[in-house]
């Protein structure tokens, strides 16, 4: 089981262990949220998803069905166990062009019009999108994926570079490089390109609704949202996709992709 959660994608789970179950009723009692890490042994990763439970089934005999979307990504700071499950103090983070891609728009890339841009340093909001309540094919959590309570990390607000964030935080006008120009346009033409692909590879089979069941439509018109969705897509190794969630950069992810998607992209549909 490949439990590397993305962003904006859908994860349905089966909870039968005691210890996640009582974490599950404590996140229904609460922010509805925890996080998902990919582990295997004493290999567990540091960075992972924050999970936001949308719809969830108790069964009598204390089980549950949970169905969850992938919001923002963390890094573990340090971790510690609650009554059995782990609980770890995080940061998040994203994509360090996040603001450059998302603020730029594509018609402004193809005409080249733009030389700047206004722009919103702030906390990314995870999609909340209704997800499928029939639960497709929930994942039993095992010892490979490593579930756990998040608290946020505040213990730098008063530091300087907290300061700093705050200030940026508010919409200012930046005047973009033809570096970063070329940087975003890169980035859209990969999303066209690869989307493209996909779409002519499944339009006319039962995969397109199977790939819209699971995942959802494939999001043509953003790179940072297409860079996750195709990510969950793509049948590579654990070890590849936990490399693509931590990575902090979009141009970066769909680059790895584009080259993943040529030597797999036949795979994808049968």
């Amino acid at each position: 089981m490949e439990n590397v959660l993305f962003p904006l994608t859908k994860l349905p789970l089966h909870v039968f262990e005691p210890r996640y179950r009582l974490m599950i009723r404590r996140c229904l009692e609460g922010s509805r949220k925890f996080g998902v890490l990919y582990g295997s042994g004493s290999d567990v990763s540091t960075v992972g998803t924050i999970a936001t439970i949308e719809h969830h089934v108790s069964l009598p005999d204390g089980r549950c069905l949970v169905s969850t979307r992938g919001g923002q990504r963390f890094k573990v700071l340090s971790m510690s166990e609650l009554d059995g499950y782990n609980v770890a103090r995080v940061e998040y983070f994203r994509d360090t062009d996040h603001d450059l891609i998302t603020n730029f728009s594509k018609s402004d890339l193809l005409t080249g019009a733009e030389g700047s841009m206004d722009i919103t340093v702030s906390t990314p909001v995870p999609n909340t999108s209704s997800a499928d309540p029939s639960f497709p094919s929930p994942s039993p959590i095992s010892s490979i994926a490593t579930l756990l309570s998040i608290t946020p990390d505040r213990s730098d607000s008063t530091s300087p570079s907290a300061k700093r964030r705050r200030i940026i935080s508010s919409p200012k006008k930046v005047l973009l490089t033809e570096e970063d120009k070329k940087h975003a346009r890169e980035s859209y033409n990969l999303l066209t390109t690869m989307s493209t692909v996909i779409k002519e590879k499944t339009s006319k089979s039962k995969a397109y609704a199977q790939l819209e069941e699971n995942l959802g439509k494939v999001p043509d018109d953003d790179p940072v949202a297409f860079s996750f969705w195709l990510a969950a897509l793509l049948p590579i190794p654990v070890k590849a996709k936990r490399e693509l969630l931590e990575s902090d950069s979009c141009l970066k992810r769909l680059q790895a992709e584009k080259s993943e998607l040529s030597i797999c992209r036949m795979c994808i549909v049968q």
